[in-house]
């Protein structure tokens, strides 16, 4: 039953927002965490057991147009590199790029992450253990792959729960309808965007249920 509310909810939030006038696209930021992300050196390039990588990255869009945001990494620990040499990082939706810019004597790093599924609002990207690979250099050489990890977003639950009362629920998503469009600093605008639209309703509808 549950399936097809969600899909009767969805057709209605269509509808009103068809009736809706275009608001000015703002700028939404979604925060994203490298979880349990581990790289396994090769046996041909001995360098010990495996060990994790971590961080955090943002990516900045606009409403409606998640695909071509931005992405830029806020903390990033590589294994084997020392912490106070800036690396540099490409984010894209599928992969992501760290290398180390410029030229230094016996220091490298060169780290591809592939990921299963794209980045997304409302769930987690799994890294892709078969194609992601790597190659850290500090006095040895690394090279390797990632036995396992994932992109996940940061998602406050609670947040989507309008009324306080513990559940997100019917009554939080009539404040998201009651608020649809533009609305800066609204606590409906669950996104950061400066309107409320269909980012914010698929972090409702994730968050679905009882607010821990």
């Amino acid at each position: 039953m549950f399936p097809l509310i969600r899909a009767s909810l969805i057709a209605t939030v269509v509808t009103l927002a068809a009736l809706t006038p275009a608001a000015v696209a703002q700028a939404a930021v979604l925060t994203y965490v490298l979880d349990d992300v581990w790289l396994l050196p090769d046996i041909s390039h001995p360098g010990g057991a495996a060990a994790p990588m971590s961080g955090s990255f943002t990516w900045t869009y606009e409403e409606g147009d998640f695909e071509n945001g931005a992405g830029e990494f806020v903390e990033l620990d590589v294994p084997w590199f020392p912490d106070d040499i800036e690396l540099a990082a490409t984010i894209e939706l599928t992969s992501i790029e760290i290398t180390l810019p410029g030229k230094y004597h016996d220091l490298g790093v060169d780290v591809t992450m592939r990921l299963l599924d794209p980045l997304a609002l409302d769930q987690s990207s799994p890294i892709d253990t078969i194609f992601s690979a790597f190659e850290i250099e500090q006095g040895i050489t690394r090279k390797g792959h990632f036995i396992s990890g994932a992109i996940v977003p940061v998602v406050d639950q609670c947040v989507a729960d309008l009324d306080g009362d513990g559940v997100v629920a019917f009554t939080d998503l009539l404040s998201i309808l009651a608020t649809w469009g533009s609305c800066p600093g609204c606590p409906e605008d669950l996104d950061g965007s400066g309107d409320v639209g269909f980012a914010d309703l698929l972090i409702m509808l994730s968050a679905w249920g009882a607010c821990p």
